[in-house]
């Protein structure tokens, strides 16, 4: 996932041959996108992601209007002072601040048909990162930056994140039905929550 300050940067298998997901390999990416549009990715996002979606409180870079609205981050213990962190430089893998409702404008990208008239993604690039890349068990493949898997509810897309043991959230939609569901929590128990939730507003 990450290697410790200083370490070899090791490969475990040749390209393709499994998967195994890592930050710091959506670092190595995110140079690769910041080459290709020639600027930072935090003002690429704002450009065509964030800004398009209207998701207004979304930034990979700290600003200081979050001062007076930012969750602290605590362990699972619920013990000890409350954390925030503030990213100075954009990082692909776990900078990302923003609200639910900005998270389910995105996912909703996903999830609303394009007859409706609600602003989508491209869809070439939204059926690339719907699209199995590689196996991971008999129901479950890895997407473009997204889990995917085969319930007796339907295919679902799906994500989870845990940054400094003070913060987990889990995400997970629907195409064919059109549902989908953001959970955002501020605790290194987090999951605990996420399993209660899911189920109660989607029913599975």
């Amino acid at each position: 996932n990450w290697r410790a300050p200083g370490g070899k940067l090791l490969f475990l298998s040749k390209p393709g041959r499994r998967f195994g997901y890592s930050g710091e390999g959506f670092v190595y990416l995110q140079k690769v996108v910041e080459q290709l549009v020639g600027q930072p990715l935090d003002q690429y996002l704002r450009k065509t992601l964030f800004t398009p979606l209207n998701m207004t409180s979304a930034s990979l870079v700290w600003k200081d209007a979050f001062n007076d609205n930012f969750a602290l981050g605590y362990p699972a213990a619920g013990n000890g002072q409350g954390l925030r962190y503030q990213w100075k430089q954009p990082n692909a893998a776990s900078s990302l601040v923003c609200t639910p409702s900005d998270y389910a404008r995105f996912m909703a990208a996903f999830l609303v048909p394009p007859t409706s008239g609600e602003h989508m993604l491209r869809q070439p690039a939204v059926a690339q990162m719907l699209k199995p890349q590689i196996e991971a068990t008999k129901d479950v493949s890895w997407g473009l930056g997204v889990g995917l898997e085969h319930t007796p509810a339907g295919d679902a897309f799906w994500h989870w994140g845990s940054n400094f043991s003070r913060y987990q959230c889990f995400i997970v939609g629907f195409p064919a039905q059109g549902i989908g569901v953001v959970v955002l929590t501020n605790s290194g128990a987090g999951m605990k929550v996420c399993a209660e939730i899911v189920p109660a507003a989607i029913g599975g």
